[in-house]
């Protein structure tokens, strides 16, 4: 099995017609987004610490054979005009136009990591007629710069344990809250931030929101869908300037103080 897979198909072929070579690189996490301000009259400029991250890079290097199916040792050379076709293959599997393509990162041993990732490169394949050999590099862009979780994992703010195990911020939570009162808040204790509700729900209405789009709705329904007859609730909640985040601590926890209500979480964690 090989460590890559693209839309869900390992990235080593099963016919072993192509592979992945070395110098492919390992799971890259975006560079932190830097930001200076030059004050005049002070010595060198004063430093925002980063908040978030730019895009990652992760480059995948691939040899390609001649064989129309090399397992099981049958690795007879098919000819160049074979192995046009397997670069070709390769091709359609690397490419793909109006979505984006999630790349799955799994060494032996480890969980599946996933990210949604673009070709941000040419192709240029090169070949050895002789051997009957292409090479070729696609470089891809994890857009958020963040690997995920494959799945979301839903937890009560009681019990914030099966959310453990992530290293970096988990920045699009969903919360389904049900306010003990008129005002219901939420605070991330490593990252600080917030999120506050200041309204009512009626009957057995539980307040839905998500986080990344700043929407959320007086859901009728328990699920984690926007039922029909739900309220919109966006101008009923706030937060900071950086959102409301979810921030492991140095052992992979998460902590979050609740005030006023109870509910839960939807997240998917990050690394």
């Amino acid at each position: 099995m090989a460590i890559y897979s693209l839309d869900g198909v390992d990235l080593d072929d099963e016919k072993m017609r192509w592979v992945l070579a070395s110098e492919t690189t390992l799971s890259t996490r975006g560079e932190p987004w830097r930001i200076s301000v030059d004050i005049p009259n002070r010595f060198g400029s004063l430093p925002i610490p980063a908040r978030v991250l730019k895009p990652a890079t992760v480059v995948l290097k691939f040899s390609v054979f001649s064989w129309e199916d090399g397992r099981g040792g049958n690795r007879c050379k098919g000819g160049l005009n074979q192995l046009e076709f397997n670069l070709r293959a390769l091709l359609g599997r690397l490419t793909a136009f109006g979505r984006m393509q999630q790349l799955g990162y799994k060494p032996q041993g480890n969980i599946l990591k996933v990210a949604d990732v673009r070709l941000s490169s040419s192709i240029e394949p090169t070949i050895d007629p002789e051997a009957e050999i292409a090479h070729l590099t696609a470089t891809f862009e994890v857009t958020s710069g963040l690997w995920r979780d494959p799945q979301p994992t839903v937890v009560n703010l009681n019990d914030l344990g099966p959310l453990a195990g992530g290293n970096m911020p988990i920045p699009d939570p969903w919360l389904m809250l049900s306010p003990s009162g008129s005002s219901c808040s939420l605070k991330d204790n490593v990252s600080g931030t917030t999120f506050t509700f200041n309204g009512a729900l009626q009957g057995a209405e539980r307040l839905l929101v998500d986080v990344a789009s700043y929407r959320a709705w007086k859901n009728p329904s328990a699920d984690w869908t926007v039922a029909n007859g739900a309220r919109p609730a966006d101008g009923e909640i706030s937060m900071g300037l950086d959102g409301f985040r979810l921030d492991p601590d140095a052992s992979g926890r998460i902590q979050v103080q609740a005030f006023n209500c109870t509910g839960y979480i939807r997240a998917r964690r990050s690394y």
